[in-house]
């Protein structure tokens, strides 16, 4: 994964030496970017890498058109979309060799409130993008102890 992230940043770069533009001249948001690539790589995803006997194309329809009935492949997808995107857009930002691992632990929150992680950068922001307008909340440690120390000395 991290080398595909490389080859995302590599070919960024090198359309926008080929447009004679910079990378302040792209005018995308990531919620635009994943809005428009997820559809794609979650057919790609299912139809290149599910086992399954039974019709690919048609799970894939399913799943496009009821990604709230799927949260956690959906979430998957958003997941590497969000990755690609900080790969391509902040190259000033090393690609972490543990992206997987630490992405993999944000992609499968559904069930949990509150994500307690002492890694501001990436997995803040990708926390940020996946869980936005959600009620979750990530947490630094010493954030998690202080809200423990709050909720097991308040007398209610």
């Amino acid at each position: 994964m991290r080398q595909a992230l490389k080859e995302s940043r590599e070919y960024i770069s090198h359309k926008l030496r080929e447009e004679g533009k910079k990378l302040k001249d792209l005018d995308f948001k990531i919620d635009e970017f994943i809005n428009r690539t997820i559809d794609e790589l979650g057919e790609s995803i299912i139809v290149n890498h599910l086992n399954t006997d039974k019709d690919r194309i048609e799970i894939f329809h399913r799943w496009r058109n009821n990604k709230m009935r799927y949260p956690f492949f959906t979430t998957f997808v958003r997941g590497l979309l969000c990755a690609n995107y900080f790969a391509m857009i902040e190259h000033n930002e090393r690609i972490d060799p543990n992206f997987f691992i630490d992405g993999a632990y944000l992609m499968y929150l559904h069930k949990i409130d509150i994500f307690v992680s002492n890694d501001l950068r990436f997995q803040k922001k990708a926390f940020n993008v996946l869980y936005k307008g959600r009620d979750k909340h990530f947490l630094t440690t010493n954030e998690f102890i202080s809200f423990l120390n709050e909720f097991t000395l308040s007398p209610n």
